[in-house]
This record gives C-alpha cells, sequence and structure tokens, in this order.
C-alpha cells in the first residue's frame, strides 16, 4: 500500500516551542481545487504503482485550518475517478479546530485522527501554546473527548523532550482510561527546536525514557499500547522487520509526500528539504517517479549502499540503516541516523531483558487466568 503524507496548510494555529519546520510568516491553505490536484495524484501515483489501497495522512501545519468543503470535494471526486482504489484517511491533528463541519467530514469519511499530546498537561502546556501563548491541553483533551462521542476512536502522538524526562509516567493513567494508543517521537534537532537547547534531548535519552515507561507498564499491569515500544517487540518476537516508517527497507517505494505548492518529496519529513524535491504534480508523471535519482538513491542507502557501521549491525535486519532522512538532518544521507545510538540500546533490550520481563509477565497472567478458571 502507498501511504502519501500531503500537507494542505503550511501554517499552523500554534506556536510549539519545538515546531519541525520553524517561523514561518503567514499561512497557506489549499482550496477545494488544489485539494483534488493534489488527491487525484496520490491516487495516479498509487494506480501507478499497482496498488489496489492509497493511505492518505492530511497534515500540516494544522490540517483543520484548510475548509472542510475542500476535503469534501477532493475526496468526492478521488473516490468517483478511482472507484477500484481503496481510498484510506488519516488526519494529524493538534486537536484545537475541529469545528461541527469537521467533524461531520471524520464521520462521513472515517477518518483516522492523531492527536498531538504531550503527556502531561504540565509538560503540554509548557511546550504546546497557542499562537497567542495561552495553554492547549484542556481544548485538545475536550476535542479529543469530541472525537470519542462521534464514533473517531483517535489515538495520540507525544513529542518526547528533556522537560518531560523526571516527571515519570503517572499521565499513561489518562490514556489507559481512555483506550488511547500512544506513539512518541523523539524530538529532532531541527526547525524551531534548534533555537531551545534546553529541550535537546542527550544520547540514550529517549531510550532510556522507553526502557522506563516499558517496566512501569509491567510492574503496574497497564494496559496502553505504546509505540515504538509495540512495533519494535512484535518485530522481535515474530523474527521480521519493524512496522514503522523510519525501519522500512522499502520506505523509498511506499511513501510520497505532497505540500500545498504542489511539490513532490519522498516522506513527510523530507518536506522542506530541496534536495529531496522530486518535483511537481504538474511536472513530474506518478509513473517517472520510480526512476527518480533522488528515490533510487534512497533505495540504494537501504540495499547496495547501505552505510558500514549498518552492515556490521547486529540490528541491521530490525531497522534496515534507519530513517535516511534523520540522516541527511546530520548532513550525510548515508551516514547513521542522530538516533541510532538509542535504537541501538533499545534493540539490546527489547532482544534480552525486555523480552525475559515480557515473558514472565505473559506466565504471571497465565497463572492468574487458570486460577480464575479454577475457581
Amino acid at each position: 500500500m502507498l501511504t502519501v503524507v500531503i500537507k494542505a496548510a503550511n501554517g499552523c494555529n500554534l506556536a510549539c516551542s519545538y515546531c519541525s519546520v520553524g517561523e514561518k510568516t503567514g499561512c497557506r491553505r489549499a482550496d477545494g481545487p488544489r485539494m483534488e490536484e493534489l488527491l487525484l495524484y496520490a491516487c495516479r501515483a498509487a494506480a501507478a504503482r499497482g496498488e489496489t489501497a492509497l493511505h492518505v495522512i492530511l497534515h500540516g501545519g494544522e490540517p483543520t485550518l484548510v475548509d472542510a468543503g475542500a476535503y469534501r470535494l477532493a475526496i468526492g471526486r478521488a473516490r468517483a475517478e478511482f472507484p477500484k482504489l481503496d481510498i484510506r484517511l488519516s488526519m494529524q491533528s493538534n486537536g484545537l479546530s475541529i469545528g461541527e463541519d469537521m467533524l461531520a467530514l471524520i464521520r462521513e469519511y472515517d477518518i483516522h485522527m492523531g492527536i498531538s499530546l504531550d503527556g502531561s498537561q504540565e509538560i503540554h502546556d509548557s511546550q504546546r501554546k497557542s499562537a497567542g501563548g495561552a495553554p492547549t491541553y484542556r481544548r485538545a483533551v475536550e476535542n479529543i473527548g469530541r472525537l470519542e462521542r462521534a464514533g473517531a476512536h483517535p489515538s495520540c502522538l507525544m513529542v518526547l523532550t528533556r522537560s518531560a524526562l523526571d516527571k515519570g509516567y503517572a499521565y499513561l493513567a489518562f490514556f489507559e482510561e481512555r483506550g488511547l494508543s500512544l506513539k512518541i517521537n523523539p524530538l529532532l534537532p531541527c526547525g524551531g527546536a534548534a533555537a531551545h537547547p534546553e529541550l535537546a534531548l542527550r544520547p540514550g535519552d529517549y531510550a532510556s525514557y522507553l526502557i522506563g515507561l516499558y517496566e512501569y507498564v509491567l510492574e503496574r499491569d497497564i494496559r496502553v499500547s505504546v509505540a515504538p515500544i509495540e512495533p519494535i517487540l512484535y518485530a522481535i518476537v515474530h523474527g521480521q522487520g519493524i512496522r514503522e516508517c523510519s525501519f522500512q527497507e522499502e520506505c523509498s517505494r511506499r511513501f510520497l509526500c505532497l505540500d500545498d505548492l504542489g511539490n513532490i518529496y519522498p516522506c513527510g519529513k523530507c518536506a522542506d528539504m530541496d534536495r529531496f524535491r522530486l518535483g511537481t504534480i504538474w511536472t513530474t508523471p506518478p509513473g517517472e517517479l520510480g526512476e527518480h535519482p533522488v528515490l533510487r538513491a534512497l533505495a540504494a542507502r537501504r540495499g547496495e549502499r547501505l552505510p558500514a557501521a549498518c552492515r556490521s549491525c547486529r540490528f541491521v535486519n530490525l531497522c534496515h540503516g534507519g530513517c535516511s532522512a534523520q540522516a541527511a538532518m546530520d548532513g550525510d544521507v548515508s551516514a547513521a541516523p542522530a538516533l541510532c545510538a538509542d535504537y541501538r540500546m533499545l534493540f539490546s533490550y527489547f532482544h534480552g531483558e525486555g523480552l525475559k520481563r515480557l515473558r514472565q509477565e505473559l506466565k504471571r497472567h497465565r497463572e492468574r487466568l487458570l486460577k480464575k478458571i479454577g475457581g
């Protein structure tokens, strides 16, 4: 399945201290005709690759700043022109601007919602303020509730910064109570984050935090799904690669990104990086994308041009060299990504102690279940 990230708005109604884009003046938003062009190009790209399904992630900036009518027009046209293509829709939002029309759109097209929520209210409100400087946690949580009542079943995304490292994991109770899955991404040193070194993670911080969270969850029998812990464990138990874009061997074939100006990039992380620009939706036919030098180079980095350090790593079959876009942020796409040491630490833990603790926990669950059945 092809996944296409559509960045339909380049601005946002938040002023997050760590924004990956950084400060921008103004906010461009795709109108109905532009959204049609973007979504139809995504469909043609999927068809050119022989795909029967297409996953579209509406992103930004903040995608809810685009008029719901523009999305409705584009989705209707795409489904009419590609009736045999299974078009699945997601949206990654800060959760602040979900009006009734947007909520109706989400229900009508079964759009899976991802809402950014940085763990506890304290941490979230210190980092994710509105453009006017106001806290945003309560509003985001209120809109999560509205989505749940509408049957949208959202998930959440947390950006881990140094501010959260010593604050514990008590916030997980909220996600458990609501049945919300959580993905924890590390803060990357780009965009606005460069101006806030106090938020920057040090080598090993990300891995240590996730390991601590895993042990906290097991010790307290907390029922919550947390990525990347769950995908990593699944991959290790089943002897396969990790089902996350950063680690997929064929990421250069499985992902694309389109911005509101019609520019094409290999993925959302590459957007705004001119060296990765593949052309525009008007100048680059979908059927020719596979031969683009940039995509060929990215594919080679996962294959015959895999970095030397990756070739000798015992975890290479898990991550296949890691994220090329992250490597490029350090200036050399052929190098190991910035978080390579953290992921090696995670992989080593979950291959050993982490897997051992999981087996012990499963054994305890089995024993409790047998006692319950036996009266």
